[in-house]
């Protein structure tokens, strides 16, 4: 238990250093089901900015496709409900028709776990679920791994 305190109290202060961003790929998983469909992430990158709260950005992409789930004011496990500050979006590309963003109405990303991985990393799981118009997300679960340095 002691351990697991000075990693946590190793990343907090990891977080609220000098360093205003950082952006990494975090061979993570982003899996979801859009309108009855399974999507599963090619790839994923999270991206974190200390300034002025800590904000956290997970962004998946797969076939011209990708998701981005955007958290201000981050501050471990807790649910994150749709809001001006916390936004989730689908995208579609298409050269044909043009690009198709897809913003949420509603809906929530949970964080389950927050948990130092070592004295540079952390782990973020959770699930997430939303509606934008006639776009329904459902079952949705990430596993990133974010880089502190």
């Amino acid at each position: 238990m002691k351990k697991h305190t000075i990693y946590i109290l190793i990343l907090l202060a990891g977080l609220f250093s000098c360093s205003k961003s950082n952006s990494n790929n975090s061979n993570g998983v982003l899996t979801a089901t859009v309108n009855g469909t399974t999507w599963k992430a090619i790839s994923t990158n999270i991206s974190f900015n200390k300034v002025p709260n800590l904000q956290i950005t997970i962004h998946a992409d797969s076939n011209n496709t990708n998701f981005n789930l955007n958290l201000s004011k981050f501050i471990g496990i807790d649910t994150y409900k749709i809001s001006p500050i916390n936004s989730a979006y689908y995208t579609e590309y298409s050269l044909s028709t043009g690009n198709s963003i897809q913003n949420a109405d509603s809906g929530a990303v949970i964080i389950t776990k927050s948990s130092a991985e070592n004295e540079s990393q952390t782990r973020i799981e959770g699930t997430f679920y939303f509606n934008s118009g006639t776009l329904k997300v459902s079952n949705g679960t990430f596993n990133v791994l974010l880089n502190l340095n």
